[in-house]
C-alpha cells in the first residue's frame, strides 16, 4: 500500500495506539493524519517549519495549558526552528508550542533537531540535536530534566566555579556555555550569547561569579546558585569579538575584556544583582591598547595591575586605571594566550 501526499523527504512516521491512524512528517513543511484501515489522507496541517522528527503521544496526556486531554491524536514534532510542538492531529489544532527551548533554531534551512523519543514509562521526550547534544524534557511541564553533552569539538577554554571548586565551564565552538557538575559531570547548557563563546574567567572573591567572553561582541556575567546558574548582566561596548576577559581578584568590583577592535574595555560590576533581569554594564574606561589585536589579559591578585598580550608582539601592564606603566617588545614571537 502506497500513501503519496508529501513532496520533499519525509523525515518522520509515528502510529497512532489506537493502530486505526498514522502520521507523517516531512521537509515540506506538513504533517499528514492518514486513515489506516482505508488507506487514505485525512488532514495535511502546515507548520511552518521543515521537520525532521515526530513522536506519538498516549491518547490520554497532560501538557502545559492543558490538563488530561483524550480523545484526540497527539503527536510531538520538532526540526528547524529547535523547538517542540505538539498538535492535535484530529482536529487540526496545536496545542503547545516551545518559547525557551534548550536547541538553538538553525538558519537556511539547516538542521537544529535530528531526533525525537519518547519514553512512556518516565514520561520524557527527548531531544537529539544537530549540536550533538541530548535534553530530556517532562512531558506535562515541557522542562528539561536532564541534558547530555556529545562531542565538544575545539575546547577554547576551561574555569572551575563554584564553591569548592564544584563545577567545571568549558568554552567550545559554540555559542554555549557547558557548565559540567564536577562530582558526577551531568552537564547543564548556559545560553545568551549569539555565536561561539571564546573566553571564560573565575575570581576567587566571588567563585560562584563566572564571567565570558564571545565572538559576538558581548560580555556576560553569570551567577551559580544552587547548582543553576544563570545570566546577571551584559556588556556590548566592544565592535568586535571578545578574545580574552578577567574578573577582578581581590573583589568582584570589575571586569577587564580585550578584543580584536584592539580596545581594553574595564567594566564596573553592581554589589548586588537583580535574579530577575539582566542589567546592562557600563565601561568605566575603554583605551586602545594594542596596535593589532589583544589575545591575553590578567589582573595581579591585587587588583593593581593589568597585563596584556597582542599580535602586535609586545606585552603591556597598566594599572586599574589603564593608564601604562611599562611594555615590552623584545618578542621573538607573537603572544598568543
Amino acid at each position: 500500500m502506497t500513501f503519496p501526499g508529501h513532496y520533499s523527504t519525509v523525515t518522520g512516521i509515528g502510529f497512532h495506539p489506537g493502530n486505526k491512524h498514522f502520521i507523517s512528517c516531512s521537509r515540506d513543511k506538513v504533517i499528514i493524519l492518514w486513515d489506516l484501515e482505508e488507506g487514505k489522507q485525512l488532514f495535511t496541517i502546515p507548520v511552518y517549519e521543515s521537520l525532521e522528527s515526530l513522536v506519538m503521544l498516549p491518547e490520554k496526556i497532560s501538557i502545559p495549558g492543558h490538563e488530561r486531554l483524550k480523545g484526540g491524536v497527539y503527536v510531538a514534532v520538532a526540526g528547524e526552528k529547535g523547538i517542540i510542538s505538539i498538535w492535535d492531529a484530529l482536529h487540526k489544532t496545536k496545542l503547545f508550542s516551545q518559547t525557551q527551548s534548550k536547541v538553538v533554531g538553525s538558519e537556511d534551512g539547516c538542521l537544529a533537531v535530528t531526533k525525537l523519543l519518547f519514553n512512556s514509562t518516565k514520561k520524557l521526550i527527548a531531544v537529539v540535536s544537530a549540536d550533538h547534544n541530548i535534553i530530556l524534557n517532562e512531558l506535562d511541564t515541557m522542562s528539561p530534566a536532564k541534558q547530555f553533552v556529545g562531542f565538544s569539538d575545539e575546547i577554547l577554554d576551561i574555569a572551575y566555579v563554584g564553591p569548592k571548586e564544584s563545577h567545571i565551564a568549558v568554552a567550545t565552538n559554540s555559542q554555549d556555555i557547558k557548565l559540567y557538575n564536577a562530582s558526577n559531570m551531568s552537564c547543564q547548557l548556559l545560553q545568551g550569547h549569539n555565536d561561539f563563546v571564546v573566553t571564560l574567567s573565575t575570581s576567587l572573591a566571588n567563585p560562584c561569579l563566572l564571567a565570558s567572553g564571545s565572538k559576538d561582541k558581548s560580555i556576560r556575567l553569570w551567577l551559580l546558585m544552587e547548582g543553576r546558574s544563570q545570566c546577571v548582566a551584559v556588556g556590548t561596548r566592544h565592535t568586535a569579538s571578545v578574545s580574552s576577559i578577567v574578573l577582578s581578584q581581590l573583589t568582584t568590583s570589575f571586569i577587564v575584556s580585550a578584543s580584536e577592535d584592539t580596545t581594553l574595555k574595564l567594566w564596573n560590576l553592581p554589589k548586588n544583582f537583580d535574579l530577575d533581569a539582566e542589567e546592562d554594564l557600563n565601561t568605566k574606561f575603554t583605551v586602545i591598547a594594542h596596535e593589532k589585536d589583544i589575545n591575553s589579559v590578567c589582573v595581579s591578585p591585587n587588583d593593581k595591575l593589568i597585563a596584556t598580550g597582542s599580535l602586535d608582539k609586545t606585552a603591556k601592564v597598566k594599572k586599574d586605571s589603564l593608564m601604562f606603566v611599562s611594555f615590552y617588545t623584545e618578542f621573538l614571537h607573537l603572544i598568543v594566550d
